[in-house]
């Protein structure tokens, strides 16, 4: 009996950060997730991968994008007052985001 190697397998699914490669795809997912009227643009995800890469993250399924979580941080003033998505995300380019920041914010996650 032949004894196959599987740990050097690749497992089916895996979380990731998010690469500018990825866009396309995320961009995909995000207009079956939320339709035409709400998908992430091209520069939206660019200004959440320079802002905070380590915070953007995929989940990947056989090769194939299934999942998507973005996150920044955000002072606790900021945090803790009245806001709207768009206010506290800078419209969804993640460019209030503050490395000197007291809370991690969930921007999204969709899959």
């Amino acid at each position: 009996m032949t004894k196959t190697n599987d740990t050097k397998k690749k497992p089916p699914l895996t979380i990731r950060k998010a690469t500018l490669n990825d866009i396309p795809n995320i961009i995909d997912l995000s207009l079956k997730v939320y339709g035409q009227r709400d998908v992430y643009t091209e520069e939206q995800l660019l200004g959440h991968i320079h802002h905070f890469p380590e915070g953007q993250l995929v989940a990947e399924y056989n090769g194939q994008i299934v999942g998507y979580c973005a996150s920044m941080i955000v002072l606790e003033q900021l945090a803790m007052q009245k806001h709207t998505w768009q206010q506290i995300t800078g419209n969804g380019y993640c460019s209030t985001h503050n490395p000197k920041g007291d809370y991690l914010y969930g921007v999204d996650v969709f899959v």
